[in-house]
Parts: C-alpha cells; sequence; structure tokens
C-alpha cells in the first residue's frame, strides 16, 4: 500500500512538472536570438526648433543611453557632426521592452537637447528607431530666506513655488520648497523659455501666510538658474545668462490719448514668422495673454482703464512665434502708470 502511494505520488509530481514546464517560456542563452537596434537621431526639423540660446552648432556630441529592467545600462557617445542625421548602434541586446535616451552635450558636457523613446525588441531582430531630439529642460533653483518671518512668530515648515507655462491660460506647475534652516529650498526642471512665477509660505496651521509679486525669470535648455527672493518681494537672479537669438527688440509703449496706448516693436526676421503674441498684466501683476497679430504687424493699439492696474502700474510684453509653435523669449518688460492713464 505504501509503495502504491509513493508511485501515485510520484506520477502526480511528473504530471504538474510537464504541465508547468509547457506554460515557462523559452529561455534566451548569451549568443542566442539576440537582438540588434540602430538609432537614427536627427534635429527638430530645421534650426528653428531647436534652443532659442544654443544654436545645434552649440552640441558637440550626442550620448545614447539604453536600459532594460534585467540588464545595467549601456551608453554609447559619438561626435555631433552637425550635418544630418548620426546613427548609433546596440548589438548583442536581450529581447524585451528597452527604454531609449539621447542627449545632446555641449563642451561642458551639459545635456542642452534631449529625446527619448521606448521599443519593445523582438528576438533575432534589427530594429531602427528614430529619434528627434529637442531643447532638454532646465533647473529652476528657488531659495527664501525666512529669518524675518520667523521672527514675527509665525512657524514656517514649507512652501511652494508655482509658475505658468502658457500665458494664454491659467494652468499652474509647482513644485515643493522644503525648509533647511532659516531657508526655505527647492528646485524643478522646467522647459525653455521665459515664465511669470510666484512663491507661497503656509503656516503650519494652514492658511498662506507670505506671497511673493509675481516674478518674471528665463529658463534656459540644460542650464540651472536660481531665484533667492527676500521676504520684503525683492528678487535677485543668479546665474549665467548667455546670449541668444533676439526677441522682438526695441519695444516701447506709448500712450496715444487718454485710454489709448501704443505698442511698437522691430519686426523679428523669419523664414516661417506666424506673428507675435501680446502679453498685458492681470490685476495680480501675471502677464497673461492679451492678443495675437500676424507677422506683418509690428504694433499693437490697447484700451485701458484704472481697474485694469495692479500696484499702480499696468505692464506688456511681446514674443514672436513661428509656424511650428516655437516661442522666442519676452521682450523687454514695459509698463505704464495710473499717473499717465
Amino acid at each position: 500500500m505504501v509503495a502504491k502511494n509513493r508511485l501515485l505520488c510520484l506520477l502526480l509530481l511528473l504530471f504538474f512538472f510537464l504541465i508547468g514546464s509547457a506554460c515557462l517560456k523559452e529561455p534566451y542563452f548569451p549568443g542566442k536570438d539576440l537582438a540588434t537596434l540602430c538609432l537614427h537621431i536627427s534635429r527638430a526639423e530645421e534650426e528653428k526648433a531647436f534652443s532659442l540660446y544654443a544654436a545645434a552648432s552649440e552640441i558637440k556630441s550626442l550620448q545614447a543611453t539604453i536600459s532594460h529592467h534585467k540588464i545595467p545600462p549601456r551608453s554609447k557617445t559619438v561626435a555631433y557632426s552637425g550635418t544630418g542625421e548620426e546613427t548609433i548602434v546596440f548589438d548583442s541586446l536581450y529581447p524585451g521592452t528597452w527604454k531609449i535616451e539621447v542627449f545632446g552635450l555641449d563642451e561642458d558636457e551639459v545635456s542642452i537637447f534631449y529625446g527619448e523613446s521606448t521599443l519593445n525588441i523582438k528576438p533575432g531582430e534589427t530594429a531602427n528607431v528614430s529619434i528627434t531630439i529637442g531643447p532638454a529642460p532646465g533647473l529652476l533653483q528657488v531659495n527664501m530666506a525666512i529669518a524675518e518671518l520667523r521672527a514675527t512668530g509665525v512657524e514656517i515648515t514649507k512652501g511652494k513655488f508655482y509658475y505658468y507655462p502658457n500665458p494664454e491660460n491659467n494652468q499652474s506647475e509647482w513644485f515643493d520648497l522644503e525648509l533647511d534652516g532659516d531657508w526655505l529650498r527647492g528646485e524643478g526642471k522646467i522647459p525653455e523659455g521665459t515664465y511669470n512665477g510666484h512663491l507661497f509660505i503656509p503656516q503650519k496651521s494652514g492658511p498662506v501666510y507670505y506671497q511673493s509679486p509675481y516674478i518674471t525669470f528665463t529658463i534656459q535648455a540644460g542650464k540651472s538658474r536660481q531665484l533667492t527672493i527676500e521676504a520684503n518681494g525683492s528678487v535677485m537672479v543668479e546665474g549665467k545668462i548667455d546670449s541668444s537669438p533676439p526677441p522682438p527688440e526695441n519695444f516701447n509703449i506709448k500712450k496715444i490719448e487718454p485710454g489709448i496706448i501704443e505698442l511698437s516693436w522691430e519686426g523679428v526676421n523669419l523664414s516661417d514668422l506666424a506673428g507675435y503674441t501680446i502679453l498685458r498684466t492681470d490685476k495680480e501683476g501675471r502677464f497673461i495673454y492679451r492678443d495675437k497679430v500676424p507677422p506683418g504687424i509690428h504694433s499693437y493699439v490697447d484700451a485701458i482703464e484704472a481697474k485694469m492696474f495692479w500696484n499702480g502700474k499696468l505692464g506688456y510684453a511681446v514674443y514672436s512665434f513661428d509656424q511650428g509653435g516655437n516661442k522666442s523669449f519676452w521682450s523687454e518688460q514695459k509698463f505704464i502708470s495710473l499717473d499717465e492713464l
């Protein structure tokens, strides 16, 4: 009887082993069914779609990194010729899903352009992937001195910095500021461009204790910028600002008659220029969308009244945009005072 039971158990084990084996995927061994990946890296359309600060000629090398959850990342770097498409080849790849990242590096090996993709590579195939790189995000570092605020007896534990990616709507993005001694500090990656932003500090109990005025700042692809904000509302901008292709130059504002002002600027010389966007401050002092004009127009007339002004002034700026939707940095901001109305 014991022998019969043992035989039955062995038969059952063999049965389950055979069933389980049928469900297992065929294992891949080194040298068997490995794949090849050919990355074809190109510009985003023409030079216009590249960084507003950095021309494509500032890319000195391209670095491609591929990663798979079972294998350590692999990287290759090639010199950037600037003449068109570059190709980077990875061979002996394990089949499966790979994340692909391409960095355009300047002479300081800072990533000023970036592109990414994912690809499911099949066993034994040679996969060709085209990746277009564009401006990499920059890093904004915000510092707020809170010693003066603490001296008033308010307990401060955190803060937030809000910025507005698109002046044509009221949607904001934000990142946290953490306590560091007598400072609140935080940083966030932000796409290249010109922005308005401001800082909030709540009390531990919840209500907002401090809100800074709106701050205008510019982010350069792949570079770091710092905003140091004082409790009295003053702002110190630190960091190197490189020269860039100019936004509309010689931007001016003048009063035509009571309640009527005229904006003017020099035209931007671009073959695919699509027009200009006019910005005007709102009742809180933030620059928001006002209007658009076609590329051949270099002036704008606006009717204003006292209720539009913030802190006794009304501000304007203008930027250009092309047919691909790429935007220039803002012009110099100009203001008219309530006394001039």
